[in-house]
């Protein structure tokens, strides 16, 4: 179960660490990152 719960805390900390812009590109496809990017621009 400890194990468990350090494997939670390790994604969240890397999800709650990593740029915005890492997140993006983790998650979502080339396609979509352009409109994406062209959003927030």
């Amino acid at each position: 179960m400890q194990r468990f719960t350090r494997f939670l805390w390790g994604i969240a900390r890397a999800l709650h660490t990593a740029p915005a812009g890492e997140m993006r590109r983790n998650f979502i496809s080339p396609d979509d990152q352009l409109n994406v990017k062209s959003h927030i621009d």
